[in-house]
């Protein structure tokens, strides 16, 4: 009988038993620390009973144990252990473990079983870390408040592909919950998923409070110059009291030169009929239309534009609350950029009960990601004339009709699209929510793809399109014909195995109708090695280089691009293996485009975990640069569903990386001489970008990388 069987076995009659009361289930519990400790199992929040205490002794024996260490700052140390169990499927694995209450956690460190070495990443950060237990990865995280009078701190367990279930209990006699009560040292935020009490402690930390407020509110009435902002708000029979709240956080705003421009769409409430009618009878700056029967929400939007008297018009939906300061931003904005054409800011949710989570916080515009999703999304504010040039929303793409608006106002190329790194719009999230353009409905994918073919039609960049998980776009670009050709340069080193996987893998199993092979041998004396090596030189579209010098990473891959006659160059490690046939077309359709200079793949460790989702300047153990997402499960969508789209980076790695050859000219190529071994894909990327081309990374072009498995690892110099 097999864990996973007495698992189902002993726990099914638990679950149906939670769903029953939960309350009852609860106090059955037989300790107290257990009826602090929750999981999520089979889509049910559930509480965690002592699986070790009930499970026979065959189940028992397969558990493995593995140290799990909570870790001060003056190295005193609390010990608890972590026990998984094999064959449990990822259905049936926690999403999380509350483990509290807790003050202040700082990190938490894993030691593995055989000899106590740390493996979770990222200590001392308030963002995921990789931990390996029983040899298989497991996502852990670790959240905190800033005085104990939140909720219970968050130590969640998620599974890494298909990976162990997770349980905790206590060790050394002390439980988990008294130990978490130690003041520690306080973290930075994470970057995805924060818990609403953490994500209060980053408010307060980082946002205005009323103080600040009121000096906005100052500099405001005294600033000359600023524009008037025209709110637009089409209103469905939302619930009133959301409807109160939208229409009250404008009234609230520390800028006083706004209007706000009301369309009642056929709204059936009498309530919300008299809340409008109040709110225009109260302030002249409030607008009304009124349309008899429902039109619909661009009709609706269009129809509150006509009212609009400002410069700008900002997006409001009829549930939704701007930050109060929202408009103060908005208009500054504007006012130092009056070359802009629009401006977005950051976003995040609210509840029912007002309470904040789910921070959106954005890159600066991405082209190439707004294909994708629609991330901009709000607070969106747009210059009065340029959306009267466009003739407002278009009609036929409800729910989607914002995504179409963006596209456009940034094909019209009236000025750019600056993005405010403040969170000033508070999308409401409830159960049944009524916002008129976010209802997911099979017909707004429908939408989203051919208003995204649209845009691509009229820019004449051809394309494949399909809805995605989730609501985004794939986008395949087309590749031009004939497809230019691709010299891929392979440098490598008495490493046949690898070299002639890799070999065979480009030869055989990439489906690229025009690929050369350049491979660069740095002193191989294996004689398997120099075998191979001449056996290669022989065929048809491969050729051998031979440079006998220390080793240098730049100037190996420098001496093949300059004697490369291909358009575009593959840098490509020897110890990359290929995933799915058509990772190059992927690759080249966008290297070939006049504004790129750079195009990464995603890159899998052998076990599925993420090795490469593209370089994040200034993290790493020198503050460099490092890989992001680096150990997250392969199928993660990431936050915001990043890991899903293509999208701008600020460099990728060369151990698979397509460039066109003559910008890699122009920008010198690799640095030689300052970075031989580490950092000079990153250098090369921030080279091309100063000249202009951007660095993409894709998901569509999947391969598997044995990372460091011909040279060992970089380290200390860390190589990205």
């Amino acid at each position: 009988m097999t864990a996973s069987s007495v698992w189902r076995s002993r726990f099914g009659s638990r679950a149906r038993k939670f769903v029953r009361d939960p309350a009852a289930f609860c106090d059955e519990l037989p300790s107290p620390w257990l009826r602090t400790v929750s999981v999520r199992w089979l889509g049910f929040n559930t509480r965690l009973a002592d699986l070790l205490d009930t499970a026979d002794r065959e189940a028992r024996a397969e558990w493995r144990r593995t140290k799990v260490s909570l870790v001060q700052t003056d190295a005193d140390a609390r010990r608890y252990e972590f026990l998984t169990a094999s064959g449990v499927s990822p259905s049936q694995w926690p999403s999380r473990v509350l483990i509290g209450p807790a003050s202040g956690v700082q990190a938490v460190a894993v030691a593995s079983s055989d000899g106590g070495e740390v493996v979770a990443a990222e200590i001392g950060q308030l963002r995921p870390g990789l931990l390996t237990l029983g040899k298989r990865p497991v996502s852990v995280s670790v959240y905190r408040t800033d005085d104990g009078a939140g909720l219970p701190d968050r130590l969640s367990a998620k599974p890494a592909g298909r990976s162990d279930l997770v349980r905790a209990r206590r060790a050394g006699g002390e439980t988990l919950a008294a130990a978490l009560r130690e003041a520690w040292p306080p973290v930075e935020r994470r970057s995805e998923g924060p818990s609403i009490s953490a994500y209060r402690s980053w408010i307060a930390r980082n946002e205005p409070g009323p103080a600040e407020i009121d000096e906005i509110r100052l500099w405001a009435d005294q600033a000359r110059g600023l524009p008037v902002l025209s709110v637009v708000m089409p209103v469905h029979d939302p619930r009133p009291e959301h409807l109160e709240e939208a229409i009250a956080s404008v009234r609230a705003q520390a800028y006083p030169a706004w209007t706000l421009c009301i369309t009642d769409d056929g709204s059936r409430s009498e309530r919300v009929r008299e809340i409008l009618r109040r709110a225009q009878a109260s302030d002249p700056r409030v607008r009304l239309a009124v349309h008899d029967q429902a039109r619909g929400v661009a009709e609706a939007t269009n129809a509150a534009l006509a009212l609009a008297d400002g410069e700008a018009v900002v997006f409001l939906d009829h549930d939704d609350v701007l930050a109060p300061h929202a408009l103060a931003m908005i208009g500054a904005a504007f006012a130092a950029h009056p070359e802009a054409a629009a401006v977005y800011s950051d976003e995040d949710s609210i509840d029912a009960h007002g309470r904040r989570s789910e921070p959106r916080f954005k890159p600066d515009l991405d082209r190439e990601r707004l294909l994708a999703q629609n991330y901009v999304n709000h607070a969106f504010a747009v210059r009065t004339a340029l959306i009267r040039r466009l003739g407002g929303l278009r009609a036929g793409l409800e729910g989607a009709q914002d995504h179409d608006l963006v596209l456009r106002v940034l094909e019209s190329g009236a000025g750019p699209i600056l993005h405010i790194p403040q969170v000033l719009y508070h999308w409401r999230i409830f159960p049944g929510g009524g916002s008129l353009s976010q209802r997911p409905r099979p017909e707004i994918d429908a939408a989203r793809v051919r208003l995204v073919s649209d845009h691509l039609a009229r820019a004449g960049a051809p394309a494949r399109l399909e809805a995605g998980a989730r609501g985004r776009i794939m986008v395949r670009r087309a590749l031009p014909e004939p497809a230019p050709e691709v010299t891929a340069i392979i440098p490598t080193r008495d490493h046949p195995g690898l070299l002639e996987a890799c070999v065979t893998g480009l030869l055989e199993q990439t489906d690229y109708p025009a690929l050369r092979l350049c491979i660069v041998d740095n002193g191989s004396r294996s004689e398997r090695a120099l075998r191979l090596l001449q056996r290669l030189e022989r065929m048809a579209g491969v050729s051998v280089m031979r440079i006998d010098a220390p080793f240098n990473f730049s100037s190996l891959n420098n001496a093949a691009a300059r004697v490369a006659a291909s358009p575009l160059l593959a840098f490509i490690n020897d110890d990359i293996l290929v995933v799915e046939p058509d990772w190059l077309k992927v690759m080249a359709a966008l290297a070939v485009r006049p504004d790129v200079g750079a195009v990464g793949a995603k890159l899998f460790y052998p076990d599925g975990r993420i090795q490469h989702a593209g370089i994040v300047l200034g993290v790493g153990p020198h503050r460099v640069a490092g890989h992001e997402f680096r150990g997250a499960p392969g199928e993660s969508p990431g936050p915001q569903g990043r890991l899903m789209v293509t999208r701008e980076v600020s460099a990728v790695t060369a151990a698979c990386m397509v460039v066109d050859r003559s910008r890699f000219l122009a920008v010198g190529g690799f640095d030689e001489a300052g970075l031989p071994v580490a950092f000079n894909d990153v250098d090369l990327c921030l080279k091309l970008g100063a000249r202009g081309w951007r660095t993409l990374w894709t998901p569509q072009a999947r391969l598997m990388h044995l990372e460091s498995a011909s040279r060992g690892s970089d380290k200390p110099a860390e190589a990205a």
